[in-house]
């Protein structure tokens, strides 16, 4: 290819990036069907050039006549709608001795959507339209305007030219250009995964615009320097560069990360290496694996959003986080055209991660009835239309993330579509650690060993029901901490740990009386515990938890993996979760209000023991629970209700002989958590070293 200086070779190059869909949108023609043709501004000058002559070309004899319409600027007329009159006359007037085409260049001009409805213009055009049906239309729509969707719902044929294919590549490219690329060890088929989603004309652009910094470069690393370059030539307004390294960022989560690497990262990896080699058909094979559909569901905070942008660091490409409801509009079709409009863009920015935080928000479960049902059929509909329109050469990696994945739409989980779903749950102790220490590395805080290791054991603690420290709270912590070195504190203490965590959670302060009662609350779990669960390990008891919804807590963890359990030790753990009530009962010879979340636990586990597993002789084996887990009404239900409370009155009376013959260690546990607050393994093995085990 020589040096691209003049419109006609533009045109030349448009074509050639373009031949295959401007010949297939001329058969079209041909055929008297009208298309739509998805094209940006800049390229349309030369691609009508090239689609007119391609016509002229394969006329074949016929009298095919070509008329552009709404093509002249018209100062006093923004709105088009003389062109759309003039449209009607020469529709009305001409003889049908021709064949005529009908090219409207900027029909998306002519329809833009205002506030979301269809202006005076737009009807107008639409109603001429369906009075000629046979018309030969060809409407060119720019995907940065947004047209109303029954405009686009009028052409039956859509052509997107749009990008460029990885083929082309060598036909954009002036043999000069070709050999400086492989000088430099940057094949020129690289270039595709930072240009495939922009159009040739921007293309020649950026090459005319970075080929002298390519040439005069010497670094090492030829491909950041050529991509961040090119990056800076297209990034969109919403698209940014992250910098967010999967391992020196993102503190534990082991299990997260070896998935993402296996399944995209070591895969990415491999293609660039058969780029260098320039091996296609190895990068092709690669492409078709590569999973472009991913769900990060879990808990808010856990950092869903940072490993989607450790994705696009990984791949050099750009991110783009969109929250759900934020695209959602009040007017008829723009939700669907703002979608077309992000991924659009997603694809120009290409290699890209596009992220929809609160996914569950735009793609819940599809119901039919009122009039919002019917909205939300159509977005999730257009979400699936723009999943299922990827093109496997181009990189572009779409992210949902989600509180609630089972209110997503299974249209939307699909295998094919979205192809991992990956659980982000609260950080463990050692993902906590790592968190811990990447923040205390950054901001200079200076936490010692120990530090670190009491700030993991207080954080292990719920902050609410069945809610735990996040990331975002342990990067909160760390930069109230660091806030108080920036005021002058020369050493972070004990205190002021507890003092950045309490600015978080606001623990409850409690009186010494109902301290002690929460003492010999959780002494009567951990002797149990320690009694009765041998594969269960006590790691701590404290009576100061971050939560207002648990007082006290006695924390355990599994020495040995298992699953199932028989009949005894299934009673044996309702012996242990009534424990406190019973230490109470043993201690001060009444019960208290703490107890009311393990009678719901322990009755659980007795109507489990009865209506499920069959556990119960003289029921017999029979479950009483339907396929969702609702109970069934029958005969049997008065029953089994008596026998789950036999269960627990039994348990119950076990726990309370057991702890009288350990009232001297509840005491003694007691008085330990009332000077230390909390004590841990070693102490409880010291207490209890003579108990059972």
């Amino acid at each position: 290819m020589g040096d691209y200086t003049d419109s006609e070779m533009l045109e030349n190059i448009v074509f050639q990036t373009y031949s295959d869909e401007i010949r297939r949108i001329v058969d079209k023609i041909f055929n008297s069907v009208s298309v739509m043709v998805e094209v940006e501004k800049e390229v349309l000058p030369y691609l009508l050039k090239a689609l007119i002559n391609n016509i002229k070309k394969r006329d074949f004899g016929r009298d095919y006549e070509i008329k552009i319409i709404g093509a002249n600027l018209v100062l006093d007329d923004p709105t088009y709608s003389s062109a759309v009159r003039s449209f009607y006359e020469t529709l009305t007037s001409e003889s049908s001795d021709s064949e005529k085409v009908y090219l409207f260049p900027h029909m998306d001009l002519i329809t833009a959507s205002q506030g979301g409805g269809l202006t005076g213009t737009s009807k107008l055009l639409l109603q001429v339209l369906s009075s000629f049906p046979d018309t030969r239309v060809v409407g060119f729509f720019d995907p940065n305007i947004i047209s109303h969707k029954s405009v686009y719902e009028y052409f039956n044929v859509k052509f997107s030219l749009l990008g460029i294919s990885r083929d082309k590549i060598e036909y954009l490219l002036t043999d000069s250009e070709k050999k400086t690329f492989k000088t430099k060890n940057f094949p020129p088929i690289k270039l595709f995964k930072y240009t495939s989603g922009i159009n040739p004309v921007k293309f020649r652009k950026i090459i005319n615009s970075i080929i002298a910094d390519v040439r005069n470069y010497h670094g090492d690393n030829i491909e950041k320097f050529i991509s961040s370059k090119i990056k800076d030539f297209i990034s969109s307004q919403g698209f940014e560069l992250p910098d967010i390294d999967i391992d020196r960022d993102i503190g534990g989560y082991e299990d997260v990360k070896k998935t993402l690497k296996e399944n995209i990262l070591d895969i990415i990896d491999k293609m660039d290496n058969f780029a260098k080699s320039e091996n296609i058909e190895k990068i092709k094979e690669l492409e078709n694996i590569i999973p472009r559909g991913i769900i990060f569901y879990g808990p808010p905070g856990t950092g869903k959003t940072l490993f989607a942008k450790a994705i696009a660091t990984a791949i050099n490409g750009t991110i783009y986080v969109i929250s759900g409801p934020e695209i959602k509009s009040m007017w008829y079709g723009e939700t669907e055209a703002n979608l077309r409009k992000i991924f659009y863009l997603a694809r120009k920015n290409a290699p890209s991660v596009i992220v929809f935080d609160e996914l569950d928000s735009i793609a819940s479960k599809r119901e039919s009835g009122n009039a919002e049902s019917r909205a939300d059929h159509s977005l999730v509909n257009q979400l699936l239309t723009e999943l299922d329109g990827f093109r496997k050469d181009e990189l572009v990696i779409f992210v949902g993330t989600t509180n609630f994945i089972e209110s997503i739409d299974p249209a939307i989980l699909r295998p094919g579509r979205v192809e991992l779903q990956i659980k982000v749950n609260y950080p463990d102790r050692e993902a906590r650690r790592k968190i811990i220490n990447i923040y205390n590395k950054k901001y200079e805080i200076g936490l010692t060993e120990d530090l670190v290791e009491y700030l993991v054991e207080i954080t292990d603690d719920p902050i609410a029901d069945d809610k735990y420290f996040t990331g975002d709270h342990l990067h909160s912590i760390m930069r109230y901490l660091k806030r108080e070195i920036v005021k002058g504190e020369e050493k972070i203490t004990k205190l002021k740990v507890d003092e950045a965590v309490d600015m978080l959670v606001h623990p409850v302060k409690l009186p010494v009386e109902d301290r002690e009662i929460i003492a010999v609350h959780e002494s009567g779990h951990a002797i149990l515990s320690y009694i009765l669960i041998p594969y269960r390990k006590i790691r701590k008891i404290t009576v100061e938890t971050k939560s207002s919804l648990s007082l006290g807590m006695t924390a355990s963890e599994e020495i040995k993996d298992k699953y199932s359990f028989n009949k005894d030790e299934l009673f044996n753990q309702i012996i242990v979760v009534l424990g406190g009530r019973a230490a109470e009962k043993v201690i001060f010879n009444k019960y208290y209000t703490g107890s009311s979340d393990d009678l719901l636990k322990a009755t659980r586990l007795a109507e489990l023991m009865v209506k499920v597993f069959g556990f119960d002789e003289t029921i017999g084996p029979v479950s009483l629970v339907d396929e969702r887990g609702v109970e069934k009404n029958g005969i049997l239900k008065d029953e089994a209700d008596r026998k789950v409370r036999d269960i627990l009155k039994k348990a119950e009376d076990k726990a309370i002989e057991i702890l009288n013959t350990y009232k001297d260690k509840i005491i003694k546990l007691k008085d330990l958590l009332l000077i230390n607050k909390t004590i841990f393994s070693e102490t409880l093995e010291e207490v209890l070293k003579d108990g059972k085990r």
